[in-house]
């Protein structure tokens, strides 16, 4: 199941990204891409994946919106358990392995450092998103935090609906 990431660029990413995972946080990160990557690559589900990144348009928006479906349809799966700051970072790793997946596949050309970052930006503006969570809020909590974020502090605003199956369609549904 696990893709070993070819791009040199993505693989640097994927590897930063897992270096600042805090151990107490490691395993909720670790469910999420692995939860992800099953999705992705199962031999059952991997054709969405194939249907996905060879729909018109570009690959930044593609790629980033993908990956915040799939992170509401994980998290509608867990019913609700999955950690936000936990998801984010999970996000971007995924998103890195459809980058490599859609290059391998000859999708896209060669993923260059600045498509990679515009794709980390905007998988963890629209994960974000799909949590309620502006850049006001994001804001506040790094300037309130000084960059450490809890559960607590990037819970969505009391209120706010969690991912709605109609925002996070079903994977079959497609």
């Amino acid at each position: 199941m696990a893709q070993t990431i070819q791009n040199p660029i993505l693989k640097k990413i994927e590897a930063g990204i897992e270096a600042k995972i805090p151990p107490e946080s490691r395993q909720q990160y670790m469910a999420i891409v692995v939860s992800g990557m099953q999705i992705m690559f199962s031999t059952g589900t991997r054709h969405l994946l194939m249907q996905k990144i060879q729909q018109p348009g570009d690959i930044v928006t593609k790629v980033s919106m993908g990956i915040a479906q799939l992170i509401g349809t994980i998290y509608n799966q867990a019913k609700g358990k999955m950690s936000v700051p936990e998801a984010i970072p999970a996000a971007i790793t995924l998103a890195m392995q459809a980058l490599d997946f859609a290059e391998r596949m000859k999708v896209t050309p060669p993923v260059t450092g600045d498509v990679a970052a515009q794709v980390v930006q905007a998988t963890a503006q629209a994960t974000l998103k799909l949590f309620g969570i502006g850049r006001n809020k994001v804001q506040e909590v790094l300037s309130a935090r000084q960059g450490s974020l809890t559960p607590q502090t990037m819970a969505p605003p009391t209120g706010a609906a969690p991912p709605a199956a109609a925002l996070v369609p079903q994977l079959g549904a497609q």
